[in-house]
């Protein structure tokens, strides 16, 4: 397996659920750490997600919100305006995230 570099960074995300939960909750507190699903990649990056102007969204529901990544260095410039991936829960995809700007 090869050795990564791991770094910390933000973006302005829209964060939405699908209308049909897929998972254990009809809705979500800001602050949670899905798991970010990037095709381009054979394993997921961490990331917590907090909302803004909403403490609480529910399947249907879109957002924007702070997403504050921990993945490797070369991932960053992934995360692009306009990007966007599947976010889970555990193997479940709950929902997508799309970067608004960086």
């Amino acid at each position: 397996m090869a050795d990564f570099e791991f770094i910390s960074f933000e973006r302005l995300i829209e964060f939405g659920l699908h209308t049909v939960p897929k998972h254990q909750h009809s809705s979500y507190r800001s602050g949670i750490r899905p798991n970010h699903w990037v095709r381009e990649n054979q394993y997921t990056v961490i990331g917590q997600i907090d909302f803004i102007d909403c403490d609480r969204l529910a399947a249907g529901q879109s957002c924007k919100a702070i997403c504050s990544f921990y993945a490797p260095k070369e991932d960053e410039k992934l995360f692009t305006p306009g990007f966007k991936w599947n976010i889970g829960e555990a193997t479940k995809i709950i929902g997508y995230g799309k970067v608004v700007s960086e």
